[in-house]
């Protein structure tokens, strides 16, 4: 199975530019969640097809991602898989020397709201189901950032998810999955409660942002 899946990646991306490939998420679901991180002049892209889903890194960002806890390297680094290199120990040592810090509150906070604005224009274009996407992953990132203001503990998603379970996120999470219940009016709703929250984080980190 593994090497299926390296020999498919290798005819996605030239194997001299790939340094590590990770295999995390649901193993049981149809597609192939895969991190790779490679050599390039590239900084991040994702790409899904061929029942994979892609999340390429260039290694100098992706480990100023890991430095900053950012979900997209933590959640591969600790629950994934290295089938192919031999960084995955660098990049876990990487996470389990960091302390969460101003800095990794704001980056946190500030791709919270990056994500929320381009969720937002994709509402105005009609593309509702990737509206709510994006406004699930601008939550979530709202969730880890409140999160670290107070632990030190490095979090995974499903715990994050323990936490927040009766909050926005995991109702969005909800109608995110339940796609035949997506209608305009309700998105509408979960744009302007998101925006709200955005604000009132805002003013919690003022501090850290507004001096």
């Amino acid at each position: 199975m593994e090497k299926q899946i390296i020999q498919k990646l290798f005819k996605q991306i030239n194997k001299k530019h790939i340094i590590s490939i990770i295999y995390y998420g649901n193993n049981k679901g149809k597609d192939i969640d895969l991190c790779v991180i490679v050599n390039t002049s590239m900084t991040y892209d994702k790409i899904e097809k061929n029942n994979m889903d892609l999340t390429i890194f260039n290694e100098k960002y992706f480990i100023y991602l890991a430095q900053l806890l950012d979900p997209l390297t933590t959640e591969p680094i600790l629950t994934g898989k290295e089938i192919y290199g031999n960084r995955l120990k660098y990049y876990s040592n990487i996470i389990k020397n960091v302390k969460p810090s101003v800095d990794t509150i704001k980056h946190l906070y500030d791709f919270s709201i990056q994500i929320f604005i381009a969720g937002k224009n994709l509402y105005y274009k009609n593309k509702y189901q990737s509206s709510m996407e994006n406004l699930y992953f601008s939550l979530s990132y709202i969730a880890y950032a409140n999160y670290y203001s107070y632990a030190n503990k490095v979090i995974l998603f499903k715990e994050l998810m323990n936490i927040n379970h009766d909050s926005i996120l995991s109702e969005v999470k909800y109608y995110v999955k339940q796609k035949n219940k997506l209608n305009k009016d309700k998105i509408n709703y979960f744009i302007n409660t998101t925006n709200e929250l955005i604000k009132i984080c805002r003013n919690n980190f003022h501090l850290l942002y507004y001096k």
